[in-house]
């Protein structure tokens, strides 16, 4: 069941994917379905280690952490509301 949803996310036009403490729990998912994974580590070691993201070449929508920008086979896309702090803190900045 987990290789055909592997797959499955693999085909999607469009993945999204992020991370969150405590060990790590890491989420990769489309609008119908949700892998979750949990490894002691943040970076491209878990990542490689779910087998979705290193294998994907579509559109992988996350927060623009380094590991998730070390995929070099898709394109890339910050959240939202990743592009709303970026721009909150220019203004705060730079007015």
């Amino acid at each position: 069941m987990e290789a055909r949803a592997k797959e499955a996310l693999c085909q999607a036009p469009v993945l999204y994917s992020d991370e969150t403490r405590p060990s790590w729990a890491h989420v990769t998912c489309t609008n119908w379905l949700t892998h979750y994974a949990i490894h002691p580590r943040r970076g491209r070691a878990a990542t490689d280690a779910m087998g979705i993201l290193p294998t994907y070449h579509r559109v992988n929508v996350h927060d623009g952490w380094i590991a998730c920008l070390a995929n070099s086979g898709c394109h890339h896309a910050l959240c939202n509301i990743h592009y709303l702090r970026e721009l909150a803190f220019l203004h705060e900045q730079y007015q």
